[in-house]
């Protein structure tokens, strides 16, 4: 299994199929990491860390420590998690190997909205993204879709959809809220203006403005310079928490000691229909949710029954969301109204369809 864009420790790549797939096979991982460090949660998996830094320089190296990979060592099947990674992947299979492309993301629409691509660049680049994916289907063993709106384009019986359930072998119990006290709010994700950071911030440095007390706990990566910026413009506000990476092991325990999780997603293409995967964990950690009314994410909220939604890109929306959440009583009925639905949003169901489609291949 490699990813020459995915920390090791990813989430989906690592905690959810690296563990599930080591339950029948033996398993090499090879991802993004620090090269001198070498335990892992489960000594049942190979990990093989790749260094190399953010930049395309670093991620060309990657690349190449790939190749070389998929040309010198022993193995049966190469599970690739990037698009980068598709010519790569018929190298293994000129090699003779089953291959699978995992695909976490539509790659045309995530090349548009890529900053580092020029314009003028990004559709063509795009296109020939597809035009590749679409040609890998007759040569691919199997794509395995993290979205079912994917099947819209890859329809065929190789395709099958494994979706990106949150872990929940543990529940937890909403936080109770001491009279007086502030409301903690958290997001978890990639920290980019198009997933609704900055309005994020900008709607609570409002509310504190106007006496509201709040803090605001942000955990991932910043991919933009416009973040960086409005993380740098309230770097001495006391009610501001920037955390960094939060590891894939540890989210929902974190999770649990906030009162309200947001999903600020701005109405763009990619997030329309996409499966709101912070929205579960939210709901599995005890906490009451804020989100934008993507169709997805409302629909998830909606039947979930413990959250609101705010008309997306609206900040004055937005505020009138955390003013509802903000009164104790309200968030208390949000949250208790959590039912046992949670349970058909299980990664154990997921899992299942993972190894049935390794087993399909020997």
């Amino acid at each position: 299994m490699a990813s020459s864009v995915h920390r090791w420790d990813d989430m989906r790549v690592y905690y959810k199929e690296a563990n599930a797939l080591s339950k029948e096979h033996e398993l090499r991982l090879v991802a993004v990491g620090d090269p001198n460090t070498v335990d892992t949660p489960d000594q049942d998996i190979e990990v093989v860390r790749l260094a190399g830094g953010n930049g395309l320089r670093g991620r060309l190296r990657r690349i190449l420590e790939i190749i070389k990979r998929v040309l010198n060592d022993e193995y049966d099947v190469f599970h690739f998690h990037d698009p980068e990674l598709l010519p790569v992947g018929w190298i293994a299979k000129i090699r003779g190997r089953k291959v699978l492309y995992d695909m976490h993301e539509n790659a045309l629409i995530m090349l548009l909205r890529r900053r580092w691509i020029p314009w003028p660049l990004a559709l063509p680049v795009g296109l020939s993204t597809r035009v590749v994916e679409l040609l890998s289907l007759f040569v691919f063993d199997g794509f395995i879709l993290a979205e079912r709106w994917y099947q819209r384009v890859f329809k065929t019986a190789k395709c099958r959809t494994v979706l990106n359930y949150p872990m929940t072998g543990t529940t937890y119990e909403p936080r109770v809220r001491e009279a007086g006290s502030h409301l903690d709010l958290v997001y978890v994700g990639s920290l980019t203006t198009a997933r609704g950071i900055t309005d994020l911030i900008e709607a609570v440095s409002d509310l504190q403005a106007e006496g509201s007390s709040l803090k605001l706990h942000l955990y991932g990566k910043i991919d933009e310079e416009e973040v960086e910026r409005k993380l740098s413009e309230h770097s001495a506000a006391s009610w501001l928490h920037f955390h960094g990476w939060l590891a894939g092991e540890h989210v929902l325990q974190e999770l649990s000691q906030y009162h309200v999780g947001v999903s600020p997603l701005r109405n763009k293409p990619g997030y329309r229909h996409s499966l709101p995967t912070k929205i579960l964990e939210y709901a599995v950690a005890g906490l009451a949710i804020i989100a934008s009314d993507l169709p997805a994410s409302k629909n998830i909220v909606d039947e979930l029954g413990c959250g609101i939604t705010y008309k997306a890109n609206d900040i004055v929306d937005l505020k009138k969301a955390i003013r509802a959440l903000n009164d104790e009583r309200e968030r208390q009925l949000v949250v208790n109204s959590r039912h046992s639905s949670m349970q058909s949003y299980s990664w154990a169901s997921q899992e299942l369809e993972l190894l049935k489609l390794y087993r399909e291949l020997q």
